[in-house]
């Protein structure tokens, strides 16, 4: 069987087609950027350009359908948040064809952290103090409402793009109006949440109607951008709270498909506080399916076959877990430090590579496979001249 996955220039992708490869499938991927590192993967059979899914939606999905007959596609599999464009476009694609992930409309409630703040609240899940504004009149009330430090959120946003963190009045007031003439929000206003100290867990599932198949937790022991970016070193953790919050919104939701939620957990363990949903591949992934948990293969077998059975199947949890490191994160995480005063920060990242060789998994080598690394290096050095040394940078169409 042929596959397509999207996105292919993250790591996300390599480990989906990793996954993918190993189970038997053709593996095709397609990205806007020529240097895309799963391209350059043993684990894939062909590589097609494709326009920026944020930039041109329709133009996009117009490009899939002809990629997708060229190479005789069976299935495909969006990776990132490009499955909104697929699912809203998705007569231009060729009839037959199976799409794994969610309907549009489930895409689009999901995507929104204000909505799913509130549908968590619904199913008694704890999250943080949330106000939404609409207005700037709004803000002081707000404020006093929540305290300082407190987190202004887009409501739309992935890898802690749209999160910025205030400290006082006088920077609330201009920090918003920035945001909102930046990115044109007046008619989707970023929303105001109490900050909240405690560790960052994530939580993935894979579900059929609401009812997850299997799932699995991680700590995030470092991440890219302080404590709220996108996790570079992570492990397996076993901790029951998360799963009975994700079982009940993943039911309120009817969910079909894979997907992910952050929290914030307390330091005694005794909170975990929701933060946002991902309703697709999460940046992590390497991690889950490391240790046993195979969402790449459940989820494609879940949308073939139509078979909570099957796909079950996939879980077949290590009895040695291991951790997972990122390493082109733990770079952008060491130059992040060292910008904020660290002056070991790249000794400190010598060692954190030290010790991740006698017992983690890697996000992004492989040592039959070593050109990705080679060629995301590349990439991730590119934008980082291109964007005048910003690591985290943001596309406009993200955050609306």
């Amino acid at each position: 069987m042929n596959v397509l996955i999207t996105y292919g220039w993250c790591r996300t992708a390599y480990a989906v087609a990793e996954s993918l490869y190993k189970a038997g499938y053709n593996v095709f991927v397609t990205d806007s950027n020529r240097l895309s590192m799963t391209r350059y993967s043993r684990y894939v059979s062909g590589f097609d350009l494709s326009p920026d899914p944020f930039l041109f939606p329709e133009d996009y999905v117009r490009r899939l359908s002809e990629i997708i007959q060229k190479r005789k596609i069976h299935a495909l599999i969006p990776v990132h948040e490009d499955s909104i464009a697929i699912r809203k476009f998705q007569m231009l694609l060729p009839p037959g064809l199976m799409i794994a992930c969610p309907g549009y409309e489930d895409l689009l409630i999901a995507i929104d952290k204000l909505k799913i703040v509130s549908i968590a609240k619904e199913c008694a899940v704890e999250t943080p103090n949330t106000v939404e504004i609409s207005s700037f009149d709004d803000l002081d009330k707000a404020s006093k409402e929540l305290g300082f430090p407190l987190v202004i959120k887009t409501r739309h946003g992935n890898s802690g793009k749209g999160v910025f963190i205030v400290n006082e009045k006088d920077e609330l007031k201009i920090k918003y109006e920035h945001i909102v003439k930046r990115f044109s929000l007046e008619n989707y206003m970023p929303f105001l949440q109490q900050y909240v100290n405690g560790n960052v867990y994530g939580c993935c599932f894979l579900s059929h109607n609401g009812d997850i198949l299997f799932s699995f937790s991680e700590r995030y022991i470092r991440c890219k951008d302080g404590g709220f970016g996108t996790s570079v070193y992570r492990e397996q953790s076993n901790l029951p709270l998360l799963e009975n919050h994700t079982r009940k919104i993943v039911k309120y939701l009817n969910w079909t498909g894979i997907g992910h939620f952050d929290y914030i957990v307390s330091r005694d363990k005794q909170h975990a506080y929701l933060i946002e949903m991902n309703p697709r591949f999460w940046g992590a992934i390497n991690l889950s399916t490391k240790n046993g948990y195979d969402f790449p293969n459940g989820l494609l077998n879940l949308f073939i076959y139509k078979n909570a059975k099957q796909a079950k199947k996939y879980c077949k949890p290590s009895t040695k877990p291991k951790p997972s490191m990122w390493i082109v994160g733990e770079i952008i995480s060491a130059i992040s430090d060292f910008r904020n005063g660290n002056r070991f920060a790249f000794l400190e990242l010598i060692q954190h590579f030290s010790s991740a060789l006698n017992c983690a998994t890697f996000d992004d080598f492989r040592v039959s496979d070593p050109l990705p690394l080679i060629i995301e290096l590349v990439y991730y050095a590119k934008q980082f001249l291109k964007d005048h040394g910003n690591i985290n940078p943001i596309k406009d169409e993200m955050l609306r």
